[in-house]
């Protein structure tokens, strides 16, 4: 009886140990895969960060061409509207002076 139960208790003992064997292997292949999986997601982070400065270089880019042509078409049109302005001075001066000459 006293073998049995020492054989019993071996077998026990034995098997808690491959149990725990097990569950070590199974503990390091989920660490293994949570690792991949970080660094898979570092990946996908940078390349996220990397698409999206491009996308924001070109945004600025596209507006500093966009205020570039709107200031060089404002500068046009007060050119355009200083001339005109000096042409209406000019006729109301030579108005004036013949008004004078009268």
């Amino acid at each position: 009886m006293k073998i049995l139960i020492k054989s019993l208790l071996c077998t026990v003992f034995l098997s808690n140990i491959a149990f725990a064997d097990d569950l070590s292997q199974f503990n390091t292949q989920i660490q293994n895969q949570m690792k991949q999986m970080q660094t898979q997601q570092q990946q996908q982070v940078q390349q996220l960060n990397t698409q999206l400065q491009a996308q924001i270089k070109k945004v600025q880019a596209d507006l500093q061409q966009q205020i570039q042509t709107m200031n060089t078409q404002l500068q046009n049109q007060i050119k355009t509207t200083q001339s005109q302005l000096q042409t209406q001075i000019q006729t109301v001066n030579s108005q004036v002076q013949q008004l004078q000459k009268k």
